[in-house]
C-alpha cells in the first residue's frame, strides 16, 4: 500500500486527514488524524532490498475521549485489513487527547 492509498483509507473516517501537521491557521475542529511515516525496515537478500514494511503513526486528536471517532478509525482499519497497535496519552499543555495507531504495511520496491 502506497501512502497515496493510506490516504485514501483514512479519509473514509470521515475525519479531517493531513500528513504530519496542519499548517498554521488550518488546523480544523477537533476531532482529526494526523498521520506520518515513522520509518521503514527493510528485508534484504543478496544485498537487494527484496521487502520493504512501512512503519507509521496515525494519530488521532480529541477534546475528550472520543468513542465513535475511534471507531470510525478502528472500522475502516478493519475493513481495509489493516492491524494495529493502540496507545492513548492526554496532552495536558493542548486539552487534547490522543490515540497513536501504529500500523505496518508493505511498501512498493522500486526495480
Amino acid at each position: 500500500m502506497t501512502q497515496e492509498e493510506l490516504y485514501a483509507v483514512l479519509v473514509k473516517a470521515e475525519l479531517p486527514v493531513t500528513y504530519n501537521a496542519w499548517k498554521p491557521g488550518q488546523t480544523p475542529n477537533l476531532p482529526f488524524i494526523a498521520y506520518r511515516l515513522v520509518q521503514t525496515i527493510n528485508f534484504y537478500a543478496d544485498n537487494v532490498v527484496y521487502k520493504r514494511v512501512e512503519v507509521y503513526d496515525v494519530e488521532l486528536y480529541m477534546t475528550d475521549k472520543d468513542l465513535g471517532a475511534e471507531r470510525k478509525l478502528e472500522n475502516v482499519f478493519r475493513l481495509n485489513n489493516i492491524n494495529f497497535t493502540k496507545l492513548e496519552q492526554p496532552i495536558d499543555s493542548q486539552g487534547m487527547l490522543e490515540v497513536v495507531y501504529t500500523i505496518n504495511l508493505m511498501g512498493e520496491i522500486n526495480g
